[in-house]
């Protein structure tokens, strides 16, 4: 795509008609709820220089490197109360010693142009995968003010194109800046970026929350379409306390609260469960016609089979918990329902049996297996709780950390969620 498609794809994604064309443009906003006459100057010059710059550009994960000395990451708000615009106040701070400067403020004109730059190639070349933000980006362009081009007047103050939408568009409003006078590789910032984040939060008692992969693939899974909303009264009585976990899981957006919610349903069943199959299969033992109370050695196979099957078990009651996963699982899980269920979320449930978790070693799953089923999804969920929960130094590799594993904890969610609701499914009473 070559800076005149660009340029008139963006105009036309921004529903402008262009009359005059020049080295500037100008517009005026209409309807603007901010200030009357809200002016704007399109600098060709500028926008040239940037388009011709991208190869220079960078942009992973969250955050975006206009070169080896500039790292900037995008950030966002946990408070539906104070959008973005509102939760942060400009910052700038100044390691004189290591001459760095940190920054936090409205994100970059590079970064804006970049962001436009990725939605009018996905338009341009539509085979691209459609990245999450590009809905962020259509539906705030829906409510910006009409653009009309207008001459230009020497006494008027017009604002700079980018800016504008920076501030209207881009799905962020602030970033953090890192500029450093000298060349740093990513790992670098990323260091710089972590000791700055905890410094701001201790020093300030406020977050800073970082936006979610700019990479992510728009994700369809809870889009039903136009299908009208049909719902039957509930014919089935339903625990409460587990309830209260799944309606946490569902208000949250962040995948650690979500894993863990739905797993402490399956967790609220492991004692019950347990004792209830430690009982039944000592009841059929010592009820086999092959039994005899007079046979020691029966005896102690009996000693060994308890033994064994209690080990782990705590003062406390509380059995072993990855096996009790797995009787919980075959108590109220059937594959065919499971597989069944996932499709329903629209999730590929070969997705489970092709990829491990891997910063777990959370193994893939084979639905075809009836039995083993059990073994391996109490396995890639238990060991996914224990990364999510402990973290321990000589341990890193199987630990969760948040801004490099966030995505591949989310893809574990439909199952999660899907395991939860058969669970509370199948242990309801009819009403």
């Amino acid at each position: 795509m070559d800076y005149i498609t660009f340029k008139t794809k963006l105009f036309e994604y921004l529903d402008v008609q262009i009359d005059t064309l020049g080295d500037k443009i100008y517009f005026k906003v209409g309807n603007s709820v901010y200030i009357d006459d809200e002016l704007l100057m399109f600098d060709n010059e500028e926008m040239e220089k940037l388009f011709f710059s991208l190869p220079n550009y960078k942009q992973e994960e969250n955050y975006f490197l206009e070169s080896n000395t500039s790292f900037e990451l995008f950030l966002t708000s946990s408070d539906i109360r104070r959008p973005p615009r509102y939760y942060y106040s400009p910052i700038e701070v100044e390691d004189n010693t290591s001459n760095i400067n940190y920054r936090i403020d409205g994100i970059s004109d590079v970064a804006t142009f970049y962001l436009l730059y990725k939605r009018i190639e996905e338009m341009v070349h539509p085979g691209y995968d459609t990245l999450m933000y590009f809905k962020d980006m259509d539906s705030r362009k829906r409510r910006v003010g009409r653009l009309e081009q207008v001459e230009f007047e020497q006494d008027r103050k017009y604002e700079s194109f980018l800016t504008y939408l920076s501030n209207r568009i881009t799905p962020y409003y602030f970033s953090l800046k890192i500029i450093s006078n000298e060349h740093k590789d990513i790992n670098e910032f990323k260091q710089y970026k972590d000791s700055f984040i905890f410094t701001y939060i201790y020093s300030k008692h406020r977050p800073i929350i970082e936006a979610e992969n700019l990479n992510k693939i728009s994700d369809e899974r809870r889009s039903y379409g136009g299908k009208p909303f049909e719902m039957e009264a509930p014919k089935r009585r339903y625990d409460p306390f587990i309830i209260e976990y799944y309606r946490q899981a569902s208000e949250s957006s962040d995948p650690f609260i979500q894993f863990i919610s739905y797993y402490h349903i399956l967790e609220y069943f492991y004692d019950e469960i347990f004792n209830k199959k430690l009982i039944e299969d000592l009841m059929n033992k010592i009820t086999h016609p092959d039994f005899s109370y007079r046979n020691t050695s029966k005896i102690k196979e009996l000693a060994y089979f308890s033994h064994k099957r209690l080990t782990g078990f705590g003062e406390d009651g509380q059995g072993n918990e990855l096996e009790s996963l797995k009787f919980v699982l075959k108590e109220y899980v059937r594959p065919i329902e499971l597989r069944k269920r996932l499709t329903e979320l629209k999730q590929d449930p070969d997705y489970y049996q092709n990829k491990r978790v891997d910063f777990s070693n959370g193994p893939g799953i084979s639905f075809s297996d009836e039995e083993g089923i059990y073994i391996t999804l109490a396995k890639r969920i238990y060991f996914t709780r224990n990364s999510l929960i402990h973290s321990k130094s000589n341990r890193k590799s199987q630990t969760y950390r948040v801004n490099i594993h966030k995505d591949i904890l989310r893809n574990e969610i439909p199952l999660l969620e899907a395991v939860s609701e058969l669970v509370i499914l199948n242990s309801s009473e009819i009403l």
